[in-house]
């Protein structure tokens, strides 16, 4: 199905997110929140966000739910975003047990 062009951009715009790890590190990102996780990861590396031990989280009734990796491309940034007084707060929480290339790429920063 093809949507008319201004339907489409509407749709696929970007808005203003404010990006929260653990609690604490406020950025301010565009972000699409028709995206999927897996291309937000991709664009918070872009803007010096180290996502190499960082996995996004959704908070139900207060609590804070980690998204596995494998379900990053599934995810929409739409489906995790927390609203607060108007403004898209998007939740990193560090990886309690990071995988082997998260590992490595940390090493590899290092050296």
């Amino acid at each position: 199905m093809n949507l008319p062009l201004s339907l489409n951009k509407f749709l696929n715009k970007d808005e203003e997110i404010i990006v929260k790890v653990d609690g604490r590190l406020d950025i301010l990102v565009n972000l699409n929140l028709n995206d999927n996780l897996s291309n937000i990861r991709k664009i918070l590396e872009k803007n010096d966000v180290q996502m190499n031990m960082l996995l996004f989280a959704k908070i139900v009734e207060g609590e804070f739910y980690k998204i596995q990796k494998k379900e990053e491309k599934t995810k929409t940034l739409n489906s995790i975003i927390h609203v607060v007084n108007k403004h898209k707060i998007l939740h990193l929480i560090r990886n309690p047990i990071p995988d082997c290339s998260s590992l490595n790429n940390l090493i590899m920063d290092v050296l």
